[in-house]
């Protein structure tokens, strides 16, 4: 499937779940088609979902846009050329302690979960902003703005995340800022590297 360019735009997007979750008991046949499109422009859009262990994750963007993407459902791969987002906000709310430790989980006997492989040459992040609160008293953790990320050469499964961060621009608090910050990342659930670290305040 082609397609040149798609436009998104005043879009609303509401996820709710329930606090239960069934397993999928009918085997799937799998799918081996390939998408393949230009360019996806994106104009204020906004996305909420609520569920039992993240009651409030609430996200927009001003614009952005998509080049050059594929998925390929049959190798479970998604490659873009770049992506770019001017103007994205997002707020949290992380639920209490009591009520995550007392979702229910239920697994799939039928297919674990798959990994994707996402690649991306160029990642770029303008005028953005971040907020995160928990669900203890509903105090402030975490409070980030005036964000602008520039990223290279991206790789992501499951886990694991490869990345060439080439600058970082980011205010915490109003107290802490970041003018510009270089590194090359690699994450995992066992370990985190960053080599080549350059960072650059109002002070240094």
């Amino acid at each position: 499937v082609y397609a040149d360019i798609i436009r998104l735009s005043d879009a609303d997007v509401y996820l709710t779940t329930a606090t239960t979750t069934e397993p999928d008991t009918v085997p799937s046949q799998p799918l081996t088609w390939t998408f393949d499109v230009s360019k996806i422009e994106m104009e204020r859009l906004s996305y909420s979902m609520n569920t039992a262990t993240l009651p409030v994750l609430q996200a927009r963007l001003q614009s952005g846009e998509l080049t050059d993407g594929r998925v390929e459902l049959a190798n479970e791969s998604v490659v873009v050329n770049s992506l770019t987002v001017d103007g994205a906000w997002c707020f949290m709310q992380t639920a209490t302690s009591a009520t995550a430790e007392s979702v229910e989980v239920v697994t799939d006997t039928v297919k674990e979960a798959t990994q994707w492989t996402v690649t991306a040459q160029t990642v770029g992040l303008n005028n953005s902003g971040f907020r995160m609160i928990t669900g203890e008293g509903e105090q402030t953790q975490m409070t980030l703005s005036g964000i602008a990320v520039k990223i290279g050469e991206v790789y992501n499964r499951g886990t694991v995340v490869k990345a060439s961060l080439q600058d970082l621009q980011v205010t915490y608090e109003d107290k802490a800022q970041v003018n510009s910050m270089q590194a090359e990342v690699d994450l995992d659930t066992t370990f985190t590297s960053l080599q080549g670290v350059f960072i650059q305040t109002p002070n240094s």
